[in-house]
């Protein structure tokens, strides 16, 4: 395990490409959270075969 060491120095480049993923990642999370709650036939869908009861 000694050969395998971890650098200590992290270029920026790195630093900036995962800030940009998770930025990208939490902005599409938003969205998709917001985008759900517009149309409420969808959420109505959802929502509906679980309330009601499936034994008829």
């Amino acid at each position: 395990m000694s050969r395998y060491r971890t650098e200590p120095t992290i270029s920026w480049g790195t630093i900036i490409v995962w800030a940009v993923i998770a930025l990208l990642i939490i902005g599409v999370i938003v969205f998709l959270a917001f985008w759900h709650r517009v149309p409420p036939g969808t959420v109505g869908r959802i929502c509906s075969p679980i309330r009601s009861p499936s034994r008829a």
